[in-house]
């Protein structure tokens, strides 16, 4: 998309045929592949148009800050998730370094362990999670400085902090508590239909 810079920033510049919608991206398809491919009518689908702009086939896409693949498949949002954590952390580590112990416990309690979406999770790779929890022990050692070859179990112990498996055990079971409630709701409002 061509853009023009005018002043203190730089704006994109929009031809008459092109259709964005209100955030500033464009139009796109995508099409879900069925988990079982003998269900699969087609891979070809004719081009789309808005007006005179073509729609662009995509097989991934972010909507509200989650990657939405076309195999459905959560292995590019935990690769998201893996960036945001040690960026969180990088930011943590360098501005609070002198921080005590017990602040920075603090710190790393508020900022890291926010992982609100890994209770979304469905389809994933089993290696990808893996290099998720390698991650979080990596950042984790770290933060509190303790070397590579240090036990994570002492750090564990140490600080009070939970290991990656509590972490997603607890999450998934906020989301589960907090949900139930509402899908009992629903299975009644069905059962009457």
């Amino acid at each position: 998309m061509p853009y023009t810079s005018k002043g203190h920033g730089t704006y994109p510049r929009f031809s008459r045929g092109d259709f964005w919608d209100i955030m500033g991206t464009p139009y796109i398809c995508m099409v879900l592949n069925p988990s079982k491919q003998d269900r699969l009518v087609t891979s070809e689908f004719p081009c789309f148009k808005i007006g005179d702009s073509d729609l662009k086939f995509v097989d991934k896409f972010k909507y509200l800050g989650h990657f939405i693949t076309s195999n459905l498949s959560d292995d590019a949002d935990i690769q998201r998730e893996i960036q945001n954590v040690f960026v969180r952390t990088n930011v943590l580590l360098h501005r609070f370094h002198k921080c005590s112990f017990s602040v920075k416990i603090l710190l790393f309690k508020s900022f890291c362990l926010c992982l609100y979406d890994v209770a979304l999770w469905k389809v994933y790779n089993n290696g990808t999670l893996l290099k998720f929890q390698s991650c979080y022990n990596k950042f984790l050692k770290l933060f509190f400085g303790y070397k590579r070859r240090d036990s994570l179990i002492q750090l564990l112990l140490v600080t009070g902090l939970p290991s990656f498996n509590t972490v997603l055990h607890i999450t998934v079971s906020m989301c589960l508590t907090s949900l139930g409630p509402l899908v009992t709701m629903l299975s009644l409002y069905i059962s009457r239909v």
